[in-house]
């Protein structure tokens, strides 16, 4: 499932962008809370951050348990979706290494919307969910 789809519940207000950009913030940074929910994820993010440049059978073999390296593998997708580690090429391996500047930025706009949103107060009955046009017919079948 891509948690980065347009095709989620947006938010609306009569009440100006404030409420529409905090939503947009929080849609891009969907993708790295998903991914950092799972507790392997955050091991692999923890073990990264003290070792750079592992490769996945090294990965596997310095976490809890000795994961099998698909699993790994399967986590390390995730979080490069997520822009969380990149990945450079050495001879035939990836060497994997943290990369949070790009989640971190975003992570920092969307507590400045918010902040910054959150100083007016949204007036009642302004705030609507929209829910995708796919999910409302499913709803009405």
């Amino acid at each position: 499932m891509d948690h980065t789809t347009s095709e989620l519940p947006h938010l609306q207000t009569d009440a100006g962008t404030d409420v529409e950009r905090i939503a947009s913030s929080l849609r891009r940074c969907r993708e790295a809370f998903f991914s950092l929910g799972e507790s392997r994820r955050q091991e692999i993010v923890l073990l990264l951050a003290h070792r750079t440049g592992l490769n996945v059978r090294s990965i596997a073999e310095n976490l809890p348990g000795n994961p099998s390296r698909p699993a790994v593998s399967h986590h390390l997708k995730q979080l490069l979706k997520a822009k969380l580690v990149e990945v450079r090429k050495r001879g035939t391996e990836n060497l994997y290494t943290l990369a949070l500047d790009p989640t971190l930025c975003a992570i920092k706009q969307l507590i400045s919307d918010v902040e910054q949103g959150c100083a007016a107060p949204i007036p009642a009955g302004s705030l609507r969910v929209v829910r995708p046009a796919a999910e409302r017919s499913s709803r009405l079948s």
